[in-house]
């Protein structure tokens, strides 16, 4: 009964774990840096910090907010009252959204 016990533990534990990992950044990573993508000479970049974002667009900032990283999709909510959403990975240094409205973007972190 003993082992038993200890074996439930070991499992929640576990589990436990698995969840909090996953739930810090659930497209495959934790979000912390900056990432950016340059596409016909026009730099985007989002930086992510706690659970703020800044987004600059060609060096300006566009929009600053806040983002939630969930089940492999990142929601952004700025304060200038835009907010959308996208399917993620993070995988290394690469960072990829995709959504229906823009299709796939791909980020690197400097």
């Amino acid at each position: 009964m003993k082992n038993t016990k200890k074996i439930i533990g070991i499992i929640a534990l576990v589990a436990i774990i698995g969840l909090t990992i996953a739930a810090c950044g659930g497209g495959g990573g934790k979000l912390d840096g900056t990432y950016e993508n340059t596409t016909a000479g026009f730099t985007t970049s989002y930086t992510f910090e706690g659970n703020t974002v800044v987004m600059k667009m060609g060096g300006s900032v566009l929009a600053e907010g806040t983002f939630e990283a969930k089940s492999g999709e990142l929601s952004f909510n700025f304060s200038n009252g835009v907010s959308d959403s996208f399917k993620y990975s993070l995988k290394g240094n690469t960072l990829t959204l995709s959504n229906n409205n823009y299709g796939d973007a791909v980020y690197t972190k400097k």
